[in-house]
C-alpha cells in the first residue's frame, strides 16, 4: 500500500472511491458485522453504501468499541464453550494484545503460528473440521493411556542453554560484527517464538511478534549464554526491543567468558523475574494503547477543525 488509510492521506481519492463504489454491486451481509466506524452491530441482511465505505476508509477505526460490543451480550457475538472467540489473521499479533487486555476473559487467538492457532482454538471449545485440516497428512486419532500422567516441567521454545558450562564459539571479543551478531539473535527469536527465520525481520517489535514473558526470558538467557554479557529484560523492553537493536546492544557489551565447572547446572527463570517481566509488558501494553487514544482525539480534533474552517481558509 502507498496511502496510510484512515488519514487525510486518502483525501484526494476519496470521490474517485465513491464512484466506484455506486458502480458496484454491494451484496448485503450473511454474518453479523461489528463496524470499526462506532462499534455498532450490522445484523445479515444489512447492505453498505457507498456512504458508508467511504467513511470507513477515511475515518480512525474504533477497535475498543469493537471490542466492547463483541464482548457484550447479543446474537452477534462469537463464542464457544469457553466463552467469547477472536482470531486475529494478520502476520502479527499487535491487536490480540490489545483484545486480551479489553476483554481479559475471551480467548484471543493469534494466526501468525498456524499450528499453535488451531490448537489454542481446539482448547478454547471450537469445533475444528480435523477431517479437512489433516487431509493427505496422515494425521488420525491415538488413543491416551487411562493412568494419570507424570508431572514433569517442559521449557518453552528450544532448550534452555546453560550458562554455567557454555563456552561460545565466537563472543563481541573475538571481533564479531555487528550483522553476525544479528543474524544470530534473528535466529533465536524465531526458534523462540515459534516463526521461520524469513518471517522475523530485523526491525520488528518483539511485542509485536506475539513474544510472551516465558519466551523473552528464555531468548535473553540464552543470549547471555552465548556471548558471555548480562542483558536486562528491562533493557529489551524499553531500549533494545528488536532483533536489531538488541544486536546493537551486545556488541557494545564485552564481559569474561563464562567458567566452565565439572557439574553444571541450568540456570531458569525465577517465578519472580516472570512476574516482574508479565508486570512490565503490561505497563507497556498500557502506554501503547493511551498512546493510540491519544492519536486517534488528535486526528479527531483536526478533522473537526479542518471541516469547520471556512473554503478561503482551507485554500
Amino acid at each position: 500500500m502507498d496511502r496510510a488509510f484512515h488519514t487525510a492521506l486518502l483525501d484526494p481519492v476519496l470521490d474517485e472511491l465513491r464512484a466506484a463504489v455506486e458502480k458496484t454491486g454491494l451484496l448485503p451481509l450473511r454474518t453479523p458485522f461489528v463496524s470499526g466506524l462506532d462499534g455498532v452491530v450490522r445484523h445479515p441482511g444489512w447492505r453498505p453504501g457507498a456512504d458508508y465505505l467511504v467513511r470507513q476508509a477515511r475515518r480512525t477505526a474504533d477497535f475498543r468499541a469493537v471490542l466492547r460490543a463483541v464482548g457484550s451480550t447479543g446474537s452477534a457475538r462469537p463464542t464457544g464453550p469457553a466463552g467469547v472467540v477472536l482470531l486475529e489473521l494478520g502476520p502479527s499479533a499487535a491487536l490480540t494484545g490489545m483484545a486480551r487486555r479489553v476483554l481479559p476473559g475471551a480467548a484471543a487467538v493469534p494466526t501468525s503460528a498456524f499450528r499453535h492457532a488451531v490448537a489454542r482454538l481446539h482448547c478454547a471449545g471450537v469445533a475444528v473440521d480435523w477431517a479437512a485440516l489433516l487431509a493427505g497428512c496422515g494425521g488420525r486419532r491415538v488413543p491416551l493411556p487411562t493412568y494419570p500422567f507424570q508431572h514433569q516441567s517442559h521449557w518453552v521454545g528450544p532448550p534452555p542453554v546453560p550458562t554455567t558450562s557454555y563456552v561460545p564459539e565466537r563472543t563481541t571479543e573475538d571481533g564479531m560484527t555487528e550483522q553476525a551478531v544479528l543474524d544470530r539473535v534473528l535466529a533465536l527469536t524465531a526458534g523462540h517464538l515459534g516463526y521461520r527465520p524469513s518471517e522475523v525481520g530485523a526491525d520488528r517489535t518483539y511485542v509485536g511478534l506475539g513474544a510472551d514473558s516465558l519466551q523473552l526470558i528464555g531468548m535473553v538467557r540464552q543470549l547471555e549464554a552465548e556471548f558471555g554479557t548480562e542483558i536486562a529484560i528491562r533493557e529489551i523492553l524499553e531500549e533494545a526491543g528488536t532483533p536489531r537493536l538488541t544486536a546493537r546492544l551486545i556488541s557494545t557489551r564485552t564481559t569474561p567468558k563464562p567458567q566452565v565447572e565439572d557439574e553444571p547446572e541450568p540456570v531458569y527463570a525465577t517465578r519472580a523475574e516472570v512476574e516482574e517481566l508479565t508486570r512490565q509488558v503490561a505497563q507497556l501494553a498500557r502506554n501503547q494503547v493511551a498512546m493510540l487514544t491519544q492519536l486517534s482525539d488528535a486526528v479527531a480534533l483536526l478533522t473537526g477543525v479542518s471541516a469547520a474552517a471556512p473554503e478561503g481558509d482551507r485554500r
